[in-house]
């Protein structure tokens, strides 16, 4: 009878090593591999072992039984982390620690008939059941063998507190299964149960344990769907989680959120929200009136250093609205708002020159002339136009008409320096806006501009250099100036009078233009 039982047993342990080989992608399927492989190494010995009647096969096949007590609880273990996705935690070293020393048992164990460390006694009782008494050395390796399995245990109880539903039942299954066949050893070994003959051996208890597990794959698809703890699901989140209490103390901190506000350690346990980084006055109302602040912004650090956030701020509410603390979400916006303020700059900075384009400066110049209308302020105006433009595009080609522009943008900068706002209009016209000069220093301005242009020099690309001139018109904020385009005209009727008059002039409309 006994040995049909430990063939049945052997049938389910291949049964299971096929199906864990055909999860072999999904975490959990190798080290499930290698438990269904040792259970049948248990099972099919001890099927031999009560077949064969003389004392030395016998111990033979006990022998090979050893291979699966001594490596099935590290089976169990590895089979633990890896379904939890606690793995990590196992150092090369450790495992390397824990190979050894069942490896040592084996060992001692195949040659104990030259030392006699591992047993004391070998007979056939009279039913003829072999009957090993073991020694110290013996009763600690398997000390330590159940140590790792209830390693593996601890590891799949907690993690059954971090899943719900049916993730919950497929742990309960597995520990089931996995544990029944310790639990069985531990009550016969205590002397809790009397089991006698091999029909009660400790090879069948693993068949209950086996049975439990088939039906759990059954059932709930063991492996099929791996549960995911959810202490690690919060660590790997890219949000910062943080949870308070109550009374605003720091309960709980994920990586990113210890991330994000420099917390790293355990100094933040129980901190109060007030003793951190965060602007607290958000959380103390959130606790203070139990309501949900959806979304707010906030800086933290200084310079380059600052990072920008936003949170949200969920109360924790018991029965009849009992605050029990709160759990609030950080986004980490730095990045974000860091290419939003490039975008913006880019829509109003002119790409070829680095200064503001026409709908830059138009916005600007608008804003600035409010402000000097309001304060009763200087507010002039300079339009610029590169004379005979288009004859260095028609001569040496678009390249050097690119550097030529480059080349006046720099020697306008050079000679206004930070005076005011600088954009380019279009093409080969240019305003800079100055801001407190009224028209005799914008003109001044305008002029000195002019000659720093004149004696600008660029190289042609054929390995020649030209230089080039400029036309400046100039005007100045008047009371009835409503708006930037009545000042912007007079400033282009300059241009145009100093144009009309030969180039190379700065002109204020309607007065005489000084020429080079």
């Amino acid at each position: 009878m006994a040995a049909w039982l430990f063939l049945f047993g052997g049938v389910l342990s291949l049964t299971g090593v096929a199906y864990a080989y055909s999860l072999r992608k999904m975490p959990g399927a190798l080290p499930l591999f290698a438990l269904f492989a040792l259970t049948g190494i248990i099972m099919f010995a001890s099927g031999r072992e009560e077949l064969l009647p003389g004392l030395a096969d016998k111990l033979l096949w006990r022998n090979v039984q050893q291979i699966g007590y001594l490596f099935a609880p590290l089976s169990v273990l590895w089979l633990a982390l890896t379904y939890t996705r606690e793995g990590s935690r196992l150092t090369r070293q450790t495992i390397a620690l824990m190979l050894i020393i069942p490896t040592a048992g084996l060992i001692l164990i195949f040659t104990d008939s030259l030392h006699h460390l591992m047993r004391v006694q070998v007979y056939l009782n009279e039913a003829g059941m072999l009957v090993v008494q073991r020694t110290v050395l013996n009763q600690a390796i398997y000390g330590f063998s159940l140590l790792v399995s209830l390693v593996g245990l601890f590891v799949l109880i907690r993690s059954v507190f971090y899943t719900r539903g049916v993730q919950r039942r497929q742990l309960l299954y597995l520990i089931v299964g996995m544990y029944l066949p310790s639990v069985l050893a531990f009550m016969r070994g205590a002397g809790l149960v009397d089991f006698q003959g091999y029909t009660t051996s400790i090879g069948i208890t693993y068949l209950p344990g086996l049975l439990i597990v088939g039906w759990g794959v059954l059932r709930y698809h063991l492996f099929d769907s791996v549960p995911f703890p959810r202490n690690r699901l919060f660590d790997m989140m890219s949000e910062g989680i943080v949870v308070l209490d109550a009374d605003g103390r720091l309960q709980d901190l994920n990586g990113a959120a210890r991330r994000m506000l420099r917390m790293e350690g355990d100094l933040w346990q129980g901190r109060h929200v007030s003793d951190t980084p965060l602007p607290s006055v958000h959380w103390l109302t959130a606790h203070r009136d139990r309501i949900e602040i959806v979304s707010f912004d906030f800086a933290l650090g200084e310079g380059e250093d600052e990072r920008q956030f936003t949170a949200k701020i969920t109360p924790i509410l018991h029965r009849n609205r009992v605050l029990l603390g709160s759990l609030s979400v950080l986004t980490d916006r730095t990045e974000e708002r860091r290419r939003e303020v490039e975008l913006r700059q880019a829509a109003v900075t002119d790409g070829l020159t680095g200064i503001y384009n026409r709908n830059g400066f138009i916005s600007e110049l608008t804003r600035v002339l409010e402000s000097a209308r309001e304060r009763g302020t200087q507010l002039s105006l300079l339009v610029l136009d590169i004379d005979s433009f288009k004859s260095v595009n028609d001569r040496f080609g678009h390249l050097t008409g690119d550097r030529t522009i480059r080349a006046f943008v720099d020697s306008v900068r050079k000679t206004a320096g930070e005076l005011g706002l600088f954009g380019r209009i279009g093409g080969e016209e240019f305003a800079l806006a100055l801001p407190g000069l009224q028209a005799e220093e914008a003109f001044e301005c305008a002029e000195g501009i002019r000659r720093e242009i004149g004696h600008t020099v660029i190289a042609d690309g054929l390995g020649g250099t030209f230089g080039i001139t400029a036309s400046i018109g100039v005007a100045t904020l008047r009371p009835e100036d409503r708006s930037f385009e009545s000042l912007y005209s007079r400033a282009d009727a300059g241009l145009y009078e100093a144009k009309r008059l030969g180039r190379n002039a700065t002109c204020e409309g309607g007065k005489t233009p000084i020429h080079a």
